[in-house]
């Protein structure tokens, strides 16, 4: 597990290096892998952003809105999704500060575009991690029909197969992402999105981000290039690491302060809990 946090120049490094330790502080417990901690500086926050996540299995919070206070702001979510190689969890701001850890069923999301079935290899796999069934959901946005077929776990949960039940119901077909909403109560969405950003998503909208700001649970998205080449990272030069080593993770940030005081140069900060 690794949590980033990116700040600015101007940002107090100690101050953001205690919040991020405090956060993580009740999960390393239940953890069973060692968990890193990492602040990173950049005044080219998207780019950092970009280049530190593409190709990882990342776990993120969106407002999962290009807008901010009627201000077209963009999307770190989407442009993550537009460019990574990897699934992203997108967490979105319906979502509770304790949700449950009992979801009934992955939902797969699927449209009419023979590219959305690149969501269920992983929605497969997450269902066979979290030991629950997989359902396969369309809504058809022409008849307003919703086809939705479920595999249980002791399905081989080939999307093709034959061995599940198909039911359809009438549906709205101007109310797709409410539908999607309401069949997804208790279950985890996982769906494949064109990840537009900028004018494009002001001029086509975006399902899979309606849904994932209503959602209270996470939503497993997979974009465009997913499986795809990873892009290569942007060579920063010049950065400063330092490695925070103490034996109590309260006292992370006072080290990043004393030695930051004592003339050290920092661009990036580390702490590592053993797991």
């Amino acid at each position: 597990l690794d949590f980033v946090m990116i700040i600015g120049s101007e940002d107090e490094a100690p101050v953001a290096f205690d919040g991020l330790i405090a956060a993580v502080l009740p999960l390393v417990d239940v953890a069973e892998h060692d968990v890193r901690c990492r602040v990173v500086v950049s005044d080219h926050t998207s780019e950092r952003f970009l280049d530190l996540c593409s190709g990882q299995m990342v776990c993120m919070a969106t407002s999962a809105s290009p807008f901010d206070d009627r201000h077209f702001v963009g999307s770190h979510a989407a442009g993550l999704l537009a460019r990574s190689s990897a699934p992203v969890v997108l967490i979105g701001p319906s979502a509770p500060s304790h949700p449950p850890t009992d979801a009934t069923e992955v939902v797969a999301a699927v449209s009419g575009e023979l590219e959305s079935n690149a969501v269920l290899p992983h929605a497969r796999r997450l269902a066979e991690v979290l030991s629950i069934g997989v359902s396969k959901v369309h809504i058809d946005p022409e008849s307003g029909t919703i086809y939705d077929t479920h595999y249980d776990q002791a399905s081989d949960y080939l999307p093709e197969s034959v061995h599940a039940t198909m039911c359809e119901r009438p549906a709205n077909a101007d109310a797709i992402t409410a539908l999607l909403v309401e069949r997804a109560q208790g279950a985890i969405v996982a769906s494949a999105t064109h990840a537009r950003n900028g004018l494009a998503w002001i001029a086509e909208g975006s399902i899979a981000f309606g849904a994932i700001h209503r959602l209270e649970s996470p939503v497993l998205a997979v974009g465009p290039n997913i499986d795809g080449v990873v892009p290569a990272p942007v060579e920063v030069a010049g950065r400063d690491v330092i490695e925070v080593e103490t034996d109590d993770p309260r006292s992370a940030a006072s080290e990043v302060e004393e030695r930051l005081a004592a003339g050290e140069r920092g661009d990036e900060f580390r702490f590592v809990f053993a797991g």
